[in-house]
């Protein structure tokens, strides 16, 4: 595939040269509009991911999608087949689905996120007792540790996962030192955020690597 001249590189075109095995995208849903207003998105970036997906398929970099079960997008079994077929018919097959993260209401604030947690927290359990039932699904793996439950399954040439974390790892201990495993001097993962900043964390104000572009 012809390459632009760097001057004009975007940041996928950096990623692409990197090397990566693979580039997680999250996508609430194969509906332009439905998930535009999931993601907060404009309906038009829905192209921009159909072309980045191209891109990348081309340049021998796999896509990977991350799907959280939401009641105002992918809540049911036909949904997620319908999902599944679409990803697959842009070149996605490998897929990674979660639930929302459950929280301790003693220890919590209720705040939009919880209200918005309790409003909108579709149960992987739910979907998994429909997909053992039907035969388009053959499973492969099963795992089981401390903090989470993984199962993996195949659907026609789409690789899936299903994570349900039961307690969600600590990033930071009460000392404000990383917690073990998760040790600051190593880049695990790049997240590039809506406001333009690309960091080696969740957070947009934590482990900045290149920092957001100033306004115009």
């Amino acid at each position: 595939m012809e390459k632009p001249p760097q001057n004009r590189w975007t940041v996928l075109d950096h990623l692409l040269e990197a090397n990566l095995n693979h580039i997680n995208m999250s996508v609430a849903h194969f509906d332009r509009e439905t998930n535009a207003a999931v993601m907060r998105m404009k309906p038009h970036d829905h192209d921009s991911l159909e072309r980045a997906i191209e891109q990348a398929v081309k340049r021998g970099v796999r896509p990977r999608f991350s799907l959280v079960l939401l009641k105002e997008g992918i809540h049911d079994l036909k949904g997620l087949k319908d999902y599944l077929d679409w990803a697959r018919n842009l070149g996605v097959d490998d897929i990674w689905i979660r639930e929302l993260s459950a929280y301790d209401p003693t220890t919590t604030v209720f705040d939009h996120t919880a209200e918005y947690i309790d409003r909108e927290r579709v149960k992987i359990d739910s979907i998994l007792n429909e997909i053992d039932q039907d035969p388009d699904f053959r499973l492969v793996l099963q795992k089981s540790t401390t903090n989470s439950y993984r199962e993996s399954y195949r659907f026609r040439e789409v690789d899936i996962g299903f994570t349900d974390y039961r307690v969600i790892p600590p990033l930071v201990s009460l000392s404000g030192q990383p917690a073990p495993g998760n040790s600051s001097d190593k880049v695990k993962v790049f997240v590039l955020h809506p406001n333009g900043s690309l960091n080696a964390a969740w957070q947009e104000w934590e482990r900045i690597i290149i920092p957001a572009p100033k306004p115009q």
